[in-house]
């Protein structure tokens, strides 16, 4: 497998970026790091649904991380389009079906580091071993820079896992 991203394949980091942005009820700028971390976690949980109907949290682990974010902020969840979080995973598979169909990229782990850089750990389908991004957010005017795409033998701490129990 190689350790760089093939020139087809878009950066996991700006694509769940962009779909997080779908879900925010204001600017991305505007919007608190809880409600962010929401927002991507919605998308990630989305995109997994969408490259594999049977796994992908059906069971609603992410409430878990939700909860800790509302913890946190108790009005994180407002920062959202709506507070019915099946309804807006289910909005946001269908970009990922229509614009994204063949991309079959399983994410492992996405969320929010220093300096306001979204990390996403994905593997491809069947396939073993974690690639990940790194991309400034919000703007990401210096996303060459920021971009990372290599093999990493163990998951980053602190960051949501919505697929495996907890």
């Amino acid at each position: 497998m190689s350790f760089y991203l093939s020139r087809r394949m878009k950066k996991m980091s700006a694509i769940i970026l962009g779909l997080a942005e779908e879900v925010l009820a204001q600017p991305s700028e505007k919007t608190s790091s809880e409600g962010a971390a929401a927002a991507l976690l919605l998308a990630h949980v989305a995109w997994n649904r969408a490259v594999d109907p049977l796994g992908g949290d059906q069971v609603g682990y992410y409430r878990k991380v939700l909860c800790a974010l509302e913890a946190e902020n108790p009005n994180c969840l407002r920062e959202l389009k709506a507070t019915d979080c099946e309804a807006l995973i289910k909005d946001l598979v269908k970009p990922k079906a229509a614009r994204y169909p063949t991309d079959d990229r399983i994410i492992r782990v996405c969320g929010l580091m220093a300096e306001h850089k979204v990390h996403v750990e994905w593997h491809h389908r069947g396939g073993e071993g974690t690639n990940y991004c790194l991309l400034h957010y919000p703007g990401g005017d210096d996303e060459a820079q920021n971009h990372e795409a290599r093999e990493r033998p163990r998951q980053a701490q602190g960051h949501s896992r919505p697929n495996a129990p907890h």
